[in-house]
């Protein structure tokens, strides 16, 4: 498996996957190759995007990808998109993207790293067996309008 950073050539390729992973269990959304495409173009243009890519033999396996941050404490990122495609779900694609970000952070100095995710094992869960806490003090809050 290679591990490369992310760029803005292969952008239909990450589309492509990105609809098929979360139009898939458990997240059951309804992105087409369009909008996930304007979604990660959206990411990707700004100068504060980061991500990496992992791929076999030519094909593209998963995607890690975020913002650096201003904070007052210092810097951060948040993880915006990560998907490993539903054949490779459990083979450890996920963890080695996971833990590329986490020493490219490293070695930025950024030594917080936060997401939002649905509750549920397959997504809470997998955060949680990676060292990921649970933050009682914040809240998603939402509404339409």
């Amino acid at each position: 498996m290679e591990l490369k950073e992310m760029s803005v050539e292969n952008l239909d390729r990450y589309a492509r996957l990105f609809r098929d992973v979360f139009n898939g269990e458990p997240w059951y959304d309804r992105w087409t190759v369009d909008t996930a495409r304007e979604r990660l173009r959206q990411f990707m243009g700004t100068g504060q995007f980061f991500g990496i890519c992992a791929q076999e033999e030519g094909e593209l396996l998963g995607l890690i990808c975020g913002q650096r941050e201003v904070y007052y404490d210092g810097p951060r990122f948040c993880i915006q998109e990560f998907c490993v495609d539903h054949h490779r779900q459990g083979t450890g694609c996920g963890k080695k993207l996971l833990e590329a970000l986490s020493e490219r952070l490293k070695a930025e100095e950024i030594h917080y790293l936060y997401l939002m995710t649905q509750r549920g094992e397959r997504t809470q869960g997998y955060y949680l067996r990676r060292g990921f806490e649970t933050d009682e003090d914040l809240i998603l809050m939402h509404r339409e309008v």
